[in-house]
């Protein structure tokens, strides 16, 4: 009877141990990527200010500043965003243009941004990839955007 209660204490150890470790099942996708919600900025040049707002509505707004000598001009892009993995695609509704002299001058349009495009997040800094339509012809384009953290 004893060894029969040893076997059985031993079987029941052995499976509460095994059943207590932890398990490597690793998420095929960072926590990180499944967010993209917030203000991310490219990082700026003397000449050059764009930041993207992915509202948690669908929403974005991508805002743009450009200096030349001692004047700037604006222009923000706004419209609806959507994910599917690691796929992004915009479309824009409306062009709101500011010379910086004169009221600002909003336009409604009908186009996209982020063509082809996909996304990735790395340390706070996401990673986008899609094509762009110069004069000549489509061409392969990266931007690079900081998450910016807004102190509370």
């Amino acid at each position: 009877m004893k060894r029969s209660l040893r076997l059985i204490l031993a079987v029941v150890l052995t499976i509460t141990i095994s059943s207590s470790c932890k398990k490597n099942n690793p998420d095929p996708v960072a926590p990180e990527n499944k967010s993209i919600l917030g203000m991310w900025v490219e990082s700026q040049t003397a000449t050059l200010y764009r930041a993207v707002l992915f509202s948690n509505d669908g929403v974005f707004r991508q805002y743009v500043v450009v200096k030349n000598n001692n004047s700037s001009q604006g222009f923000t892009l706004s419209g609806t965003y959507t994910i599917d993995g690691n796929k992004i695609s915009a479309r824009v509704t409306q062009e709101e243009f500011n010379d910086g002299n004169n009221p600002a001058v909003k336009s409604t349009i009908n186009t996209t941004l982020f063509d082809k495009g996909t996304f990735s997040i790395k340390n706070n800094v996401m990673q986008i990839n899609y094509v762009s339509y110069p004069a000549d012809a489509p061409v392969a384009t990266t931007m690079l955007l900081k998450r910016e953290l807004i102190p509370l």
